[in-house]
């Protein structure tokens, strides 16, 4: 509903806070999730980085003369036994994967498009523990989930501001407190890009970091121009070519109309909407970590989705999937996991009900399930791991 206040945002609406908070200005929300009890233990956070699978860190603020050091998970138990009572924080990414409880907290920040969601990270730190002065190139909403951690923000920072030079993170080596507060479960902080912030935990304490994905430019064009590639290797007409050119008079000349003629093949490639369109939802639903994907090795019949449908005691999104779509035309695109299908626009609130919903109704999916199209696409999307069903006893 438009304009309506949020808790979450302190009694704003999101259309208030987007106009007036995002990317601009830090917004500490007292009580935005009243009684919030966190979805996460400190032995939950250990047991998750000891796995192949998760990426986890370990940040010491200092051992020796070393200060700030970092290592990479996977961890062992022998990892923490040999970590001190304090001044150490334990980071999880992409908690929302593993952890389906996440996703609850993941969906109230659902006025930012899916797209622009990268994942929640857990932050577990014993009294003193923090990851140093730093700043982001996104935006992210620090989540007290347990225990206290006092915020420092600071300075707006960019690219040339100067880090530390005696270690591998981005440690600022200046940091002017402007503002300082100690949140407490329930509490929100939200920080907005290049904005200096400092955290140190109070006591043991796990704080949920929600960020935001800011691609960068390069990324994007060495990713698009890499599709381009693909397509056009097959094009016919993808070569050079030049009939009824004049005579050359000056052979090493780079002459103006070669100049332009070629400028307008290159941009001929990149032109098309559609093909842009369909790079960009592949692009921004790849899965920030693929291991999550478990294919099914299962044949999967579409003709006996149905069935299988019908005999799930849960039916449910893989969390660590993302799905998106576009209607083009007279069809609706379908993204998962990098991957796409296209349907006719009669199938829009279908696709619709696939990227809104975490856990489908069997009933509702066989409503939709009544065409061949459908049918496959659910097959589809049960074969790739983008979709699981766990069968009745």
């Amino acid at each position: 509903m438009a304009n309506q206040a949020l808790t979450l945002l302190g009694g704003l609406s999101a259309e208030q806070f987007l106009a007036d908070y995002w990317q601009q200005k830090p917004l500490l929300i007292r009580g935005a999730l009243p009684h919030f009890e966190s979805p996460v233990t400190p032995d939950d956070l250990a047991g998750l980085s000891l796995e192949d699978d998760v990426e986890s860190r370990i940040i010491i603020e200092q051992r020796e003369d070393k200060h700030w050091i970092l290592e990479q998970g996977p961890f062992n138990e022998e990892t923490f036994a040999q970590l001190d009572s304090a001044n150490w924080t334990l980071l999880v990414q992409q908690l929302d994967a593993w952890v389906p409880q996440v996703q609850t907290l993941k969906r109230q920040f659902n006025f930012i498009p899916d797209w622009r969601v990268d994942d929640v990270m857990a932050s577990y730190a014993p009294k003193g523990g923090s990851v140093g002065p730093h700043f982001d190139f996104y935006d992210v909403f620090l989540v007290q989930a347990y225990g206290s951690r006092k915020w420092k923000l600071g300075q707006w920072c960019d690219q040339n501001t100067a880090t530390r030079n005696d270690t591998q993170l981005s440690i600022l080596k200046d940091f002017k407190t402007n503002d300082e507060w100690v949140l407490h479960p329930g509490d929100i902080l939200y920080v907005p890009p290049r904005l200096a912030h400092f955290g140190v935990a109070e006591n043991d304490c796990i704080t949920l970091s929600v960020g935001f994905r800011a691609p960068r430019k390069l990324e994007l064009l060495s990713s698009f121009t890499h599709y381009i590639c693909e397509q056009e290797s097959a094009a016919e007409n993808s070569f050079f070519s030049d009939p009824k050119r004049k005579r050359a008079n000056n052979p090493a000349a780079l002459e103006k109309q070669d100049r332009e003629a070629l400028k307008k093949l290159l941009l001929s490639a990149i032109e098309s909407d559609q093909a842009f369109d369909r790079w960009l939802g592949e692009y921004l639903s790849e899965p920030k970590n693929s291991a999550i994907l478990i294919p099914d090795e299962g044949l999967i019949d579409a003709h006996q989705i149905a069935e299988q449908i019908y005999q799930a005691e849960m039916i449910y999104k893989n969390e660590g999937s993302r799905f998106l779509y576009i209607e083009q035309n007279n069809a609706v695109i379908l993204f998962t996991d990098g991957c796409s299908t296209e349907l006719d626009l009669e199938h829009l609130t279908f696709v619709q009900y696939l990227c809104s919903e975490d856990e489908y109704d069997a009933q509702t999916l066989l409503t939709f399930c009544n065409k061949v199209e459908t049918k496959e696409l659910v097959a589809m999307l049960l074969k790739n791991g983008s979709i699981q069903v766990e069968q009745a006893a």
